[in-house]
């Protein structure tokens, strides 16, 4: 069964290429009615342009809720990481997101990372925090007003979609890993205890 993390990274996926689509195709219907001088495709391109951002939206949204499990997660194994409505919540203010996109994503592979050492956790797959740098890059270079970056928007979404991709991974490697080490601890306590048990009824018997 998909963990909650890879349900949100497929609508976040399935979102944006839809919007990606229907994006192209309202340029072509643009073009088009520009070409023949025609109010009607005008204004089926602007509908399809309204569509595609609302499909934008949405994928941010699930985009933001993925952030926010992967968060969560990491807090009930480590109370003292950062917290996920912190961490998505400061991701939507103008400026600042710029720093945070390092803390809230960069940042979640090291913490990962961290975590399981400390914990103990096996089976975890890290995500690549070079590649999340790279992205954070790009998308900073694209911000830059006096050159045609565009390109670079593409190639840092790309990027972050791979990177995500690989954080919903962790997130459901994180939880099997908890489920699998508290599995484990329960039965080593399950048999102290029946071999404290047993040495009890000895030492009655002997007295």
């Amino acid at each position: 069964m998909k963990s909650i993390a890879r349900k949100h990274y497929r609508k976040v996926l399935g979102f944006f290429i839809s919007s990606l689509i229907l994006l192209m195709i309202g340029v072509r219907v643009f073009i088009q009615s520009v070409i023949n001088n025609s109010e009607h495709l005008l204004l089926t391109s602007t509908v399809i342009a309204v569509i595609a951002f609302a499909l934008l939206i949405a994928a941010i949204v699930f985009g933001a809720m993925l952030v926010y499990r992967m968060w969560h997660t990491l807090r009930e194994s480590e109370p003292r990481v950062l917290g996920a409505g912190k961490a998505v919540g400061f991701l939507f203010i103008p400026i600042f997101n710029i720093y945070w996109i390092f803390i809230a994503l960069t940042g979640y592979s090291e913490q990962l990372r961290r975590v399981c050492e400390v914990k103990g956790y096996k089976g975890v797959k890290y995500p690549s925090k070079n590649l999340s740098l790279i992205a954070n890059i790009l998308f900073i270079i694209s911000l830059y007003p006096k050159h045609d970056l565009g390109f670079l928007v593409l190639i840092g979404v790309i990027l972050y979609l791979v990177y995500l991709f690989q954080c919903a991974r962790s997130v459901e490697q994180l939880e099997h890993a908890k489920e699998s080490y508290h599995k484990v601890d329960s039965e080593r306590l399950s048999k102290e205890l029946e071999s404290m048990i047993d040495e009890e009824e000895i030492e009655d018997l002997e007295v």
